[in-house]
């Protein structure tokens, strides 16, 4: 058989003076979660694993270049941050865009008196194959 790794590798990339957020550097270096279930993305990340991430900084925005199933746009929305997601697949598109109108109503949001939101499908020709970016903002 194969092995294969129970474990990811996080990377935040941030601006030069980055500093966590007051008192959230006490969680340690090893996180545990469970696996995400439900989700029909192949390689979905626990929501609450993205919202430890994002609840860790001051960040005002949160870009995900890999929206995938729409997570951490999920997990922003839920801390009071705007995202901006990106993704190439359509699928993926359509996935996160789903999910996150779910979301929205399930939570009963008034989405009326939010900032200008927008979702919108941008199509881009990239090593000759056409992909769709979604963003949502």
């Amino acid at each position: 058989g194969y092995f294969l790794p129970t474990y990811e590798v996080i990377y935040m990339i941030c601006k030069k003076n980055f500093k966590l957020a007051p008192k959230k550097n006490g969680v340690g270096d090893v996180w545990e979660f469970t696996q995400e279930m439900g989700n029909p993305h192949p390689a979905p990340f626990p929501l609450e694993l993205i919202e430890r991430i994002i609840d860790s900084t001051k960040a005002k925005i949160v870009l995900d270049p890999f929206m995938g199933s729409g997570t951490t746009a999920v997990a922003a929305l839920n801390l009071k941050r705007d995202y901006i997601g990106i993704d190439i697949s359509p699928e993926y598109c359509k996935m996160a865009e789903s999910r996150i109108k779910a979301h929205i109503q399930k939570k009963d949001w008034d989405v009326s008196k939010w900032d200008q939101r927008k979702t919108s499908s941008k199509s881009k020709k990239r090593n000759e194959k056409k992909g769709t970016q979604l963003e949502l903002i």
